[in-house]
C-alpha cells in the first residue's frame, strides 16, 4: 500500500508525507487450527516527509526482505526406507533476497483557462 499526502508550500514546490506498507505471507509463524494451517502476515513500513520541487523525481528503498527456505524432495517409497532412504533424499537451502523502489514524481497541476473563467462567471443555469 502507498499513501502519498501532498501539501503546497510554494508555487513551485510542494511537501509529500509518503507512507508504504507492505505485507507478504510468513509460513514459518503459521497457526494450525482445527487441523487447517493458516498463515501470519509479515509486514514492513516506512514513513518520510519530503520536500521537493515541482517535476522533481525522487526515489525511496531501503524495504528489505531477506527470505531463507528449505526445500525437500525424495524418490517416493525408497525416500522413506530407514537408513537407507537418506540416499534418495534431497534438502537445499534457498536464499533470497528483495528490495522494495519507488519513484515518485509530483507534478503540479494549474487550472486551464477555460477553468479560470468557469470560476469567475456567475452561474447562469438557475432557474427562478
Amino acid at each position: 500500500r502507498l499513501k502519498v499526502t501532498p501539501s503546497i508550500t510554494s508555487p513551485e514546490t510542494m511537501q509529500l508525507k509518503v507512507a508504504v506498507e507492505v505485507s507478504s505471507i510468513d509460513m514459518a509463524n503459521s497457526v494450525t487450527v482445527s487441523g487447517f494451517e493458516i498463515p501470519a502476515l509479515q509486514t514492513r513500513r516506512s514513513e518520510a516527509t519530503l520536500n521537493v520541487r515541482n517535476g522533481q523525481s525522487l526515489l525511496i528503498g531501503g524495504l528489505l526482505q531477506k527470505d531463507i527456505s528449505k526445500v525437500s524432495s525424495k524418490i517416493p517409497l525408497l525416500g522413506d526406507i530407514p537408513i537407507l532412504g537418506q540416499l534418495f533424499r534431497s534438502t537445499k537451502f534457498i536464499n533470497g533476497e528483495t528490495e522494495l523502489v519507488i519513484m515518485i514524481t509530483p507534478d503540479l497541476v494549474k487550472p486551464t483557462a477555460e477553468q479560470t473563467v468557469a470560476k469567475t462567471q456567475p452561474d447562469t443555469a438557475k432557474t427562478k
